[in-house]
């Protein structure tokens, strides 16, 4: 009656373990994959948060440039009604002044006619009273309208002084500031800005430097390698003694639990005895003295975290050298001019961008690949192109159809199945999987 008693607790031990095996695996998927579950929500609420902040800040120029510009016109608007306000008043005061010396030369030529007839003797002696004073009234009318200037002669003048002082500024700019005139300018297109940017990348002077920066950053990443790499080993060698550890506790217990049973029968997790021995695996306490217990393992849990302090993960010494001295030059002022700053230091050529579009075609989002196809162009610039045009590109037409398909065809299966399908992922397969998950946990 011992050995198959001893069997069967052998066989119970071995699909014990092989249980605890398996739940240690599934637990450590679960965690990877929730691991970059966060990291790519983390990143989207990222990318989200930034688009809100850059069109709330896009819309508060808009909004303040538009207060400027209404400011600006209505000041405007009121300076020049001030000076056609001042105009009239000026033109008249001209035009009453231009009567009253009309009136007074009217006068003076009356006068001097009514002196001229009213002489008898002058008249009989001749004409030459009559005509100085003739020629007197003359000379006083010209100088009476000597300050009156034609309109089209005032707006000449006027217009001839404007050009002079806008010519003046102009030529200041080159003479004063030392810039360039416009027509002094010489265009570069956008090809020949990446032309001359590729002919600085691929200059053979720069090769002995490209080398020296190549063969130190190799260096050190291959101390980083063997850095992770012995950590790595520490970890493992660690976690299996724990393993081990851990396997050999509950081997001891296993027994203790048998030895105390009467009956001979090998007690199992969810036995009254084993809920009795081990308070804690049946998930709730009965007596005074377990939920004692409880507190105090929570209690020591709360000290370890106290106790343990995880170091910085810098695994380079000159990385760890650098990050003592805290430096502002790399701090961001303005990111959004900066990023339109990146956007012109070497632009995407049609050719390019065509390269591209067939491409991700062919391969997705193997923009490792995709980057081999673009001479000059590395992943990152890929990724960014990719990110920043999905929306708006016309290359990416077909992909954003597909997924708005897609969509609806998930939406229209989940329908008709009353919320029961899942998507892809709402297999058998997969849902025993979630239970095992969840029984682990």
């Amino acid at each position: 009656a011992a050995a198959p008693a001893a069997a069967a607790a052998a066989a119970e031990a071995a699909a014990r373990r092989e249980m605890l095996e398996s739940i240690e695996r599934s637990k450590d998927e679960i965690l990877a994959r929730m691991e970059k579950t966060d990291a790519a929500i983390a990143t989207l609420e990222r990318e989200i948060a930034e688009s809100e902040d850059h069109g709330e800040s896009d819309r508060e120029q808009v909004e303040a440039q538009r207060t400027h510009e209404d400011a600006r016109v209505r000041r405007e608007l009121e300076s020049v009604r001030g000076r056609v306000a001042g105009a009239q008043r000026t033109a008249a005061k001209a035009t009453a002044a231009a009567e009253a010396k009309e009136e007074e030369a009217s006068e003076l030529q009356v006068t001097a006619g009514l002196t001229s007839t009213g002489g008898t003797a002058a008249h009989a002696n001749g004409h030459a009273p009559v005509d100085k004073a003739a020629e007197a009234a003359a000379k006083a009318v010209q100088v009476m309208l000597a300050g009156r200037e034609p309109r089209a002669a005032l707006i000449k003048r006027i217009s001839d002084h404007n050009r002079a002082l806008a010519q003046k500024s102009q030529n200041g700019l080159k003479t004063v500031c030392g810039l360039p005139l416009p027509h002094e300018v010489t265009r570069v297109t956008v090809d020949e800005i990446a032309a001359r940017n590729y002919g600085h990348e691929n200059d053979p002077g720069r090769s002995p430097i490209k080398a020296a920066i190549s063969a130190l950053l190799y260096q050190r990443r291959a101390v980083v390698k063997e850095k992770e790499l012995h950590l790595a080993l520490v970890y493992l060698k660690g976690r299996e003694q724990w393993r081990v550890r851990m396997v050999r506790d509950a081997k001891q217990r296993m027994e203790k639990e048998g030895a105390s049973n009467k009956t001979g029968k090998t007690p199992t997790p969810g036995s009254r005895s084993s809920s009795r021995l081990r308070p804690n695996m049946a998930g709730v306490v009965r007596t005074d003295y377990e939920e004692m217990q409880v507190l105090q393992e929570l209690q020591a849990q709360e000290r370890l975290k106290t106790l343990i302090k995880i170091p910085n993960m810098i695994l380079d010494p000159e990385e760890k050298r650098l990050a003592i001295f805290r430096s502002r030059n790399a701090l961001v002022e303005d990111p959004y001019g900066e990023m339109m700053a990146a956007k012109l230091v070497r632009p995407w050529t049609d050719a390019e961008k065509k390269i591209f579009h067939e491409k991700f075609a062919s391969y997705g989002k193997n923009f490792k690949r995709i980057a081999t196809f673009i001479d000059g162009r590395t992943t990152a610039d890929c990724v960014v192109y990719y990110y920043q045009r999905q929306k708006t590109e016309d290359g990416f037409r077909g992909r954003r159809k597909a997924q708005q398909k897609k969509r609806r065809a998930y939406a229209e299966a989940k329908r008709m199945t009353g919320g029961a399908w899942n998507g892809p992922g709402g297999t058998p397969g997969a849902q025993n999987a979630q239970e095992r998950a969840a029984a682990a946990a």
